[in-house]
């Protein structure tokens, strides 16, 4: 299956920025898995050039038909060789300024990689178990078997040839296909050329080999097909926004759009503004595999009287939506006005959440929630209103330790909140972490899908796993290359200092109060 991780990232100058990556779930008591030994995804191949293996085929019809279209291909290029455009690539991405095939924007195999699916392969073409030095075959074009379309069907053309199949019909196009603007793409990024990932998970409608593929947890496919098209789970009625990675267009303020987690903000490769992921537990909508994943199990008080849940349809269902609740918001969940650093109460409330936060209430200690609801409400490291734990939290005396109990980066005015206790400093390469917020500047943190645990740095893996930096996880730095190259940026919500104009990748501001400042918007 593919997996849409941060490990190398041949970032476009322009669209360096931040974010944090899902990829597919392991179990909930180890949703993070080590990394195979050997050569990381992504690398390139040998300076001796790809070749297109040879596939003996599936079934008596592709062996019959004669390819019109792939045999005179070119095989594709390697790093740092002249090109036009993304197609002309092995890595599937020609740099707009250098005209030099750069390194892959997402963690795709190059050619002569193993495979097992396509969607693996930066050609979208997996043959044989390996893949494909030659660009998938465009839909409605002639081809010779089902692993050359770009949308994994050759279907006969009635005149003893094949012709792919679009899997979106006369919809946009997916993943693979050739482009000339956004709008021809399910995913909506026509990267120079060809429909590319514009998220760290698939946009309803795009190419999914697996449901850790799609941003909504569901990959949808026909009977008999290797590849499907990304949608969103069904979840009993839960749901109702748009799940961490979905695309948005608000990316200012505190709203967040549609987004479940209300932050809205540019995803590096592409440079798209996209849903990100709620700092801590996951909040009402958004997706889960576990109950565990969703706030109100996480770090919360005891007892909870009808906590969130990963609401299923099924028992079998792979990914659910974090749903129900109790008449009060336990920790960690989205809340209105929140009480800011200087002690004032936050001019900005978040759409149309309330301020109705759970409070614990002990022989002598008065309810203040009810009376001042915006005590129980802080934000956390993204600028979204979190309820707390602590009632009595005061970011301006508070000193936060790593014993400290959190639910979200809320609860620890501001600082990681890594499984449920608060970090005095942002978390190193190989760290557990949240969210890209927990993590050190320019390290996103890569998350299995459905997850609230990731490694910072970490690389994604074909199986669904998350490997170590070793694997090739990286930072982002100012120019949108990895590190090495000088001038490591800040992602988004991560730590940066007052009054910084330049600390932040891709020109976000450096927001708050000194000591509590992170890089987002107001």
């Amino acid at each position: 299956m593919r997996t849409l991780p941060w490990a190398a990232l041949g970032l476009l100058a322009a669209a360096a920025t931040m974010n944090v990556v899902f990829v597919g779930c392991g179990s909930e008591s180890d949703p993070v898995e080590d990394a195979p030994d050997g050569e990381a995804e992504g690398s390139t191949p040998a300076e001796t050039g790809p070749t297109d293996p040879v596939d003996s085929g599936s079934d008596g019809f592709i062996n019959m038909i004669v390819d019109g279209s792939r045999a005179d291909a070119a095989n594709c290029k390697l790093a740092a060789e002249t090109c036009t455009q993304s197609t002309d690539c092995c890595s599937a991405n020609c740099n707009t300024t250098t005209k030099q095939c750069d390194v892959p924007l997402t963690a795709c195999s190059t050619a002569g990689k193993a495979c097992a699916s396509s969607t693996e392969c930066c050609s979208f073409s997996c043959i044989g178990g390996t893949c494909s030095s030659k660009q998938c075959v465009a839909d409605n074009q002639a081809c010779a078997m089902d692993a050359e379309c770009c949308g994994g069907k050759c279907s006969p053309d009635g005149t003893g040839g094949g012709k792919c199949t679009p899997l979106n019909g006369g919809g946009p196009k997916t993943g693979g296909n050739p482009c000339v603007a956004d709008t021809d793409c399910a995913s909506k990024f026509c990267n120079n050329g060809v429909c590319s990932a514009s998220s760290f998970c698939g946009q309803t409608g795009d190419v999914c080999d697996a449901n850790t593929d799609c941003c909504g947890g569901l990959c949808s496919k026909a009977a008999g097909a290797t590849l499907g098209k990304c949608g969103t789970v069904s979840a009993g009625g839960a749901g109702g926004c748009d799940q961490a990675g979905t695309l948005c267009t608000s990316t200012g303020g505190a709203c967040g759009g549609s987004c479940c987690s209300r932050s809205c903000a540019p995803y590096a490769p592409s440079g798209k503004s996209v849903c990100q992921p709620a700092s801590g537990c996951h909040v009402l909508g958004d997706l889960c595999r576990a109950h565990s994943d969703c706030c109100g199990w996480s770090g919360s008080p005891q007892p909870l009287v009808g906590p969130f849940e990963c609401v299923k349809s099924s028992p079998t269902q792979e990914f659910g939506l974090c749903g129900k609740g109790n008449s009060c918001k336990e920790p960690g969940s989205i809340c209105g006005k929140a009480l800011e650093i200087n002690g004032t109460v936050s001019d900005v409330a978040v759409c149309s959440a309330a301020n109705n936060c759970c409070e614990t209430v002990t022989q002598g200690d008065p309810q203040i929630c009810n009376s001042s609801p915006e005590n129980c409400c802080r934000r956390d490291a993204l600028g979204v209103p979190r309820c707390i734990i602590d009632k009595h939290l005061d970011c301006n005396t508070a000193v936060i330790t790593a014993a400290t109990v959190c639910a979200t980066s809320a609860d620890c005015c501001g600082k990681p909140c890594v499984a449920n206790k608060c970090s005095t400093t942002c978390i190193p390469s190989g760290g557990t972490c949240s969210a890209t917020a927990d993590c050190c500047a320019g390290l996103p943190c890569t998350i299995p899908s459905g997850s609230s645990k990731g490694i910072c740095g970490g690389t994604a893996l074909p199986d669904g796993g998350v490997g170590g930096p070793g694997d090739g996880g990286g930072v982002i730095t100012q120019d949108g290359g990895t590190a090495g190259d000088g001038g490591t940026c800040a992602l988004y919500g991560q730590a940066c200092t007052s009054g910084s104009t330049t600390e932040c990748c891709s020109g976000v501001p450096c927001t708050g109060a000194a000591g509590f400042a992170t890089c987002r918007f107001p």
